[in-house]
């Protein structure tokens, strides 16, 4: 059910801010979905999609999209009764297992998007294809937590999310 819950956000937040809508040019379903497709793509490449703003020192933000701010915050600082802030680890810093989780449903969405041009009706998240994301983003996470700018810059980002959130 929590999956669910997560597509259904992420589903409804990746096109607004990604900004994945057809070209003006695009007259056809077809060069829509086209449009779309190669946005997705775009985003996908060199993991454009997890770059936030660059800091005060011109340095890449990364995990630090708004997009995935928004899915951490929507997910996990929800007014329902599975909101996981009522966890202490949860209160004060949105945890990096928390975040990658959040990050692979982005990626995988993004991976519908540049597959269809579109969320098809009733599509399934492919399992395998999230735990795949999940592993690599993890890692990724991970490289970048060992660098001691980036560590500091990453866990002041989530717990003023998480301050947010609470």
């Amino acid at each position: 059910m929590f999956q669910c819950e997560i597509k259904k956000l992420v589903t409804h937040i990746i096109p607004i801010h990604y900004q994945l809508y057809p070209r003006s040019s695009a007259r056809t379903d077809t060069e829509h979905h086209q449009s779309i497709r190669d946005q997705a793509n775009a985003l996908l490449d060199n993991w454009l999609f997890l770059r936030g703003e660059p800091d005060e020192r011109g340095k890449t933000s990364n995990f630090a999209h708004e997009c995935l701010k928004r899915v951490c915050l929507g997910v996990f600082y929800s007014n329902t009764s599975k909101s996981l802030c009522q966890f202490p680890d949860f209160q004060t810093y949105v945890p990096y297992k928390a975040l990658v989780l959040a990050t692979a449903f982005v990626q995988v969405v993004l991976g519908v998007f540049s597959d269809h041009g579109c969320m098809p009706h009733q599509y399934k998240i492919d399992i395998s294809k999230l735990k795949d994301s999940y592993d690599k983003l993890y890692r990724s996470l991970t490289r970048l937590a060992a660098d001691k700018y980036h560590r500091e810059k990453l866990d002041k980002m989530l717990e003023d999310w998480a301050t947010l959130g609470m």
